[in-house]
């Protein structure tokens, strides 16, 4: 302790005894991750949950009833299964075109954006009647729908407290899960009884609605150090 004492007095300067850090690292190891980012950060799950529900169940229901949907509108299979294949190459696209946009325009800016983006295109997809514009409308649906959520899976990876990072981040991953076993059966559903306009409808809203929630996941990442968007908590 008096090792500890002389050092806090070096050179004239008052700082912070090693012990208390000592025991302030204790304390925020030993602290409960999971009851951190309910009490504290709520808004942040809840609004991102929203983004994980929105993001997997449109994106895994799509890649599950997008062939039978292509065949239903008249494409035969083989057609059906090369039209897929260009469409599904916006994967990598929007994965390259998100370094550069959140570097440049932001998190928020670039999520927001891209869900609002998939309503219009899964819209307009929708009502796409020549095999052209079934290629060019489905590729911008796709790519835009991949640009929010993994926007937003970022985004949302840097809004909670080092010590309860994990836990944060997969209580808003396990609500995509739920998502994605909703939609998948949903959509066949509402294509049997509604028809497919109904479909995109439904998507239209829920995109909104994650657009919407992005907002409130935390501020603006671009450009801060992790601790400034969410610091340690004791």
């Amino acid at each position: 302790m008096a090792r500890d004492s002389a050092r806090s007095t070096c050179l004239g300067l008052r700082t912070v005894p090693l012990a208390s850090l000592r025991t302030g690292a204790a304390s925020d190891t030993k602290s409960d991750p999971l009851g951190i980012v309910l009490r504290e950060y709520p808004g942040r799950v809840i609004a991102g949950m929203i983004c994980f529900f929105a993001f997997f169940g449109i994106a895994l229901g799509l890649d599950a009833w997008l062939p039978n949907i292509l065949v239903e509108r008249g494409f035969p299979i083989a057609k059906s299964l090369n039209s897929i294949f260009w469409i599904t190459l916006a994967f990598s696209c929007a994965s390259a075109f998100m370094m550069y946009s959140l570097e440049r325009f932001g998190r928020k800016p670039t999520a927001v954006t891209a869900f609002l983006l998939t309503a219009v295109f899964g819209l307009l997809w929708a009502n796409a009647g020549s095999e052209g514009m079934v290629l060019a409308i489905g590729f911008g649906m796709i790519f835009f729908i991949q640009l929010a959520g993994n926007s937003s899976q970022i985004f949302i990876s840097e809004v909670f407290p080092t010590n309860a990072r994990a836990s944060g981040f997969g209580l808003c991953q396990a609500a995509g899960r739920v998502g994605a076993f909703v939609a998948i059966p949903s959509f066949l559903w509402i294509q049997q009884g509604f028809g497919l306009t109904a479909v995109f409808m439904v998507i239209a809203v829920i995109v909104a609605i994650a657009a919407v929630a992005v907002t409130q996941i935390g501020p603006e990442a671009k450009g801060l150090a992790l601790d400034e968007i969410a610091p340690p908590t004791a």
